[in-house]
């Protein structure tokens, strides 16, 4: 006796299906997972810029840069100290 042939495919193909499946969208859910890291880190970068643009404009590091200006204005301080508060300024570090 021979067998007659399937009309649906054996359960190999169906979990051979339903893995692919599964890759797929677990490829899916990395690439979305990898973009919305990229957003929230460019987004935590723009943050912490902006809290450092905020203490910058108040005190006490508006005084500190007035007397800064004042004092360079009048050529009160040494020029490495000088460098050394507007690197500090510039850069948010100590680097002296």
């Amino acid at each position: 006796m021979s067998q007659q042939p399937r009309r649906f495919p054996g359960s190999e193909f169906w979990t051979a299906v339903f893995t692919g499946v599964l890759a797929a969208s677990t490829v899916v859910a990395l690439i979305v997972a990898y973009q919305q890291l990229k957003e929230f880190h460019a987004e935590s970068q723009i943050q912490h810029l902006l809290a450092l643009e905020q203490q910058f404009d108040q005190e006490p590091m508006l005084t500190y840069r007035r007397g800064l200006a004042e004092k360079r204005l009048k050529n009160q301080d040494d020029p490495e100290r000088i460098i050394c508060r507007s690197r500090f300024l510039r850069d948010g570090r100590l680097t002296c």
